[in-house]
């Protein structure tokens, strides 16, 4: 299992590449700039979903493919946008990468919840019968 103890080189990520890469494929809109940028952003996601602590090797691989789809999905569409000198694009992704793992592991949390009481409702419905 991968843990936040493990090697730190295979989540690593130049951000001057990753700025290049993003900001080359915003200029020309060109394939291998865009296949640079998601293998940088799928090492960022794998990296931070480690810090949610999955069960296993396969919730790890979850956690970091949804991020990565839906981060790419942001910048494809211009909802994430990058503005060189603001704030470094290492952070940008970080953050929407955080956010969204977040938000993913309370609508879990919600869902176990009103499952839980659906069947606990059942379980008391069940036995005053």
């Amino acid at each position: 299992m991968i843990t936040s103890k493990g090697p730190k080189k295979a989540y690593y990520v130049d951000n001057a590449e990753l700025e290049r890469d993003w900001t080359q494929w915003n200029y020309d809109r060109d394939v291998m700039s865009w296949s640079r940028l998601s293998t940088g952003i799928y090492k960022i996601c794998q990296g931070v979903a480690v810090k949610f602590n999955p069960r296993n090797d396969e919730e790890h691989a979850e956690y970091a493919h949804d991020a990565l789809v839906l981060t790419l999905e942001k910048i494809r569409d211009g909802r994430l946008q990058f503005i060189p000198g603001k704030a470094p694009v290492f952070n940008l992704l970080t953050t929407t990468i955080f956010r969204h793992l977040y938000s993913r592991m309370n609508k879990d949390a919600r869902r176990s919840r009103v499952m839980s009481n659906l069947r606990q409702k059942k379980l008391d419905e069940h036995q005053k019968e």
